[in-house]
C-alpha cells in the first residue's frame, strides 16, 4: 500500500510536466528569497530554478527506484526488462485509479500514450526501469 501511494505521488508529479511537453509557457520571473539578492532573481536562469528540486530529488528518487525494482516484475508481462507500452499504460493506469483519479478512460488512455513517449528516453519503443524510475522521479 505504501509503495502504490509513493508512486501514485510520483505519477501525479509528473502528470503536470506531461502536459506541458506540447506547449512552451512563458518564463515566469523566480521569487526573491532571503538569499537572493534582487538582481539574482529577475533573470531566472533554467539552472538556478533547477536546483532546489535537483537537491530534493535524491531521497524520492531512491523511494520511486524501491519501488520500481519492487513492482516492475508484475507489470513486465513477458519478462524481457522492458516494458512494451501496453505494460507501462496498464502500469500508470492502475496506479492514476488507485490514488483516486476520476478522469475518464479515454483521456487517462491518450496522457498513459504521452507518459511512454516522454518516459521512453532512447526512443527504443521499451521502457526500462532506468527509463520509468527517471520519468517517475522527475
Amino acid at each position: 500500500m505504501i509503495r502504490t501511494v509513493i508512486f501514485a505521488s510520483a505519477i501525479a508529479l509528473s502528470a503536470p510536466v506531461i502536459a506541458q511537453e506540447t506547449q512552451t509557457p512563458p518564463a515566469a520571473p523566480s521569487e526573491t528569497t532571503a538569499t537572493q539578492a534582487p538582481s539574482e532573481a529577475a533573470p531566472a536562469a533554467p539552472a538556478q530554478e533547477a536546483a532546489p528540486a535537483a537537491q530534493a530529488q535524491p531521497a524520492g528518487a531512491s523511494q520511486v527506484a524501491q519501488v520500481v525494482d519492487a513492482d516492475f516484475p508484475a507489470y513486465d508481462k513477458d519478462s524481457n526488462g522492458e516494458l512494451s507500452q501496453t505494460e507501462f499504460s496498464a502500469w500508470m493506469l492502475k496506479l492514476r485509479q488507485a490514488g483516486g483519479d476520476a478522469t475518464p478512460e479515454t483521456e487517462l488512455t491518450a496522457w498513459a500514450g504521452a507518459a511512454f513517449a516522454q518516459a521512453d528516453a532512447d526512443k527504443n519503443k521499451t521502457v526500462s526501469k532506468g527509463e520509468l524510475t527517471r520519468f517517475l522521479a522527475g
